[in-house]
């Protein structure tokens, strides 16, 4: 496997994963998330309803990610990761798009839900499920850049959404950015990524100077084991050959 510490021969597709997990958190909590804030009074306005029935849609969001939530590490353990990938995706920026075409509460409603059931995949557990698994040292380096480089988005994505209400309205802003949001992850997270490096035959990265066979998840390991949020889980290889 090379000399000990740093990346072993997976180092150029160990940054790949860092790069992919950054662009998946930044492009969902960035372009989306964040910005939420940005559509209340003029939806409400020419919805005529009162901000507290809009913004009941995020109550949707919160109840459909807390009951997807103990089936995502299931999903991601039991079936190809990028089509779980690409699907939630799809769902969560899809649902984003609907919601500058929706016309009435109960739509909002909707769209809130399937952005919360895509999020419990995206927002709560992709990144942390593929750092345990891709990264033996530096895990809180990798989650704080993705946290840092959505913050970054995040107010990117709230200046131009905010003159695209300005200039053509909330409905336009809100399906630039989830196309934009599309686009900067749909091509490359799911194509990038991969449940863990035992299984494209790598090892994960290690801490400098460390020596002896690598820790990392296995596609083949044994018992998931504790992730760096809850219900977030990594596993421990054996040297799967898959």
């Amino acid at each position: 496997h090379g000399p000990p510490g740093g990346l072993f021969p997976g180092e150029a597709y160990a940054g790949g994963i860092l790069t992919a997990c950054c662009l998946l958190y930044a492009a969902v909590a960035g372009f989306v998330l964040n910005c939420r804030g940005l559509y209340f009074q003029p939806v409400a306005a020419e919805l005529g309803c009162s901000l507290g029935s809009f913004t009941a849609y995020q109550s949707f969001y919160g109840i459909a990610a807390l009951a997807c939530l103990p089936i995502v590490n299931r999903a991601f353990d039991r079936c190809d990761v990028r089509a779980v990938l690409c699907g939630a995706l799809t769902a969560f920026f899809g649902a984003s798009f609907g919601m500058g075409l929706a016309r009435s509460l109960w739509q909002f409603y909707l769209a809130g839900a399937v952005e919360g059931a895509a999020s419990a995949f995206l927002v709560f557990t992709a990144v942390p499920y593929f750092v345990n698994r891709w990264f033996l040292s530096k895990r809180g380096f990798v989650l704080g850049m993705s946290a840092m480089l959505s913050g970054l988005t995040g107010s990117a994505a709230n200046l131009a959404g905010g003159a695209i209400i300005d200039t053509m309205g909330w409905r336009v802003s809100y399906m630039a950015l989830a196309a934009a949001g599309l686009l900067v992850t749909l091509p490359g997270a799911p194509l990038v990524l991969r449940r863990d490096p035992a299984g494209l035959g790598l090892a994960p990265h290690r801490p400098a100077g460390a020596r002896g066979p690598a820790r990392g998840g296995g596609e083949g390991g044994g018992p998931p084991g504790r992730g760096l949020l809850p219900g977030v889980r990594a596993g421990r290889g054996r040297g799967s050959t898959r």
